[in-house]
């Protein structure tokens, strides 16, 4: 028996973080909850798309007794403008994956748009890509139209695309043609003009989300 319950005193304590402040991280978090006795392993939750937090996290230590005190003295504690909200969970209560990546050091997620345009891509899906992008200003020209405004204007084919440092002729890029046509009508299309048009809209938007 008291073996037993010297074993159950030296296991791993669990708790749940919720309610946590914004710039609270990992770095920090561990800090502060080391003062308590030894952080073994911590997972603030994040979004996969952001990479922001979502607000709470797991954190493990050494000794189940410390993570009861913890759990007790940090429940409620005004942190930050913040009440922070902590408990303490039973071994049968921690998933086996509520630690998976933790203590690693985070790194920002690589942004979707950038992963799909890095994508190879057959000539069916750069057909439709093409065509998706040549009727955005026929949809909007009939828009207008239908508001009573009476405006046209170059569109795609003799408008200069703007990204980075750099710019491009798409007249000069043009053969023709209007939207695909048939499988192996990759030229009236001009692969080349989705290409710097799809380039121009990540750099827009990834500029647009620094800048906010």
């Amino acid at each position: 028996m008291p073996q037993s319950s010297h074993r159950l005193r030296d296991r791993p304590g669990t708790i749940y973080l919720g309610h946590i402040p914004p710039g609270f991280f990992e770095l920090e978090m561990k800090r502060f909850f080391s003062q308590f006795g030894r952080v073994t392993r911590l997972r603030l939750s994040r979004s996969k798309h952001t990479g922001r937090s979502k607000g709470y996290a797991f954190i493990e230590f050494e000794l189940e007794e410390v993570a009861k005190v913890v759990a007790e003295t940090m429940n409620n504690y005004l942190f930050y403008e913040r009440l922070l909200k902590c408990e303490f969970l039973e071994p049968e209560r921690v998933h086996p994956a509520t630690f998976y990546g933790a203590n690693r050091i985070f790194t920002k997620p690589i942004r979707f748009e950038v992963l799909r345009y890095n994508k190879e891509k057959n000539k069916l899906q750069l057909q439709r890509m093409c065509s998706k992008l040549l009727s955005k200003p026929r949809r909007l020209r009939k828009k207008m139209a239908t508001h009573g405004i009476n405006y046209d204007f170059p569109g795609l084919v003799n408008t200069s695309l703007h990204f980075g440092r750099q710019s491009v002729d798409a007249q000069q890029n043009w053969e023709g043609g209007d939207a695909c046509e048939g499988e192996d009508d990759l030229d009236g299309c001009n692969l080349h003009i989705v290409e710097k048009i799809n380039r121009s809209n990540i750099w827009r938007r990834e500029s647009m989300r620094l800048h906010t």
